[in-house]
Order: C-alpha cells, then structure tokens, then sequence
C-alpha cells in the first residue's frame, strides 16, 4: 500500500475562485479577495495541481484508486 501525504490551507482568491499570489497582486485583487481552504501544489502529485479545493483533490484521488486514510488541520493522507 501507498501512502501520499498533501498539505492543505487558507489561500486568498478572487471572485472567480482563481488563487492569488500575494507578490504579483494588485491592491485592489487582494483587498477584494476572500479566504479559501485549497491543498497546497506538491511535486510529484499531479492531484495537487492550481491549488484544488478539497472535495476536488479527493475526487482525484478516488478515480486514481486512492481512499482517504486521515484529514488533519493542515494535511491529508490518502493510500492505494
């Protein structure tokens, strides 16, 4: 069995849904964004790609075979 861990956590993003980096930004992107709960880009998980909301990635996850072992305040684990 393996196990793939992935960190999750507050991100800002527009009204769009779409993460915003906070050096690149302008004031009024920032100022008018909200804080949503998005796993984190891993290397070597593509499940992980452009910041996906938490029901998404473990969506992935399940067509890719994986169940979800553990849902942490900062990182979940999935195992094939």
């Amino acid at each position: 069995m393996a196990h793939q861990v992935a960190s999750w956590g507050p991100v800002a993003v527009d009204a769009t849904g779409n993460v915003l980096d906070g050096k690149a930004g302008t004031i009024g992107q920032v100022a008018s964004s909200s804080t949503e709960y998005r796993v984190f880009p891993k290397t070597g998980n593509a499940n992980t790609n452009n910041y996906p909301t938490l029901e998404a990635y473990l969506d992935a996850e399940q067509v890719d075979g994986r169940t979800l072992i553990y849902l942490g305040q900062s990182f979940i684990v999935t195992r094939s």
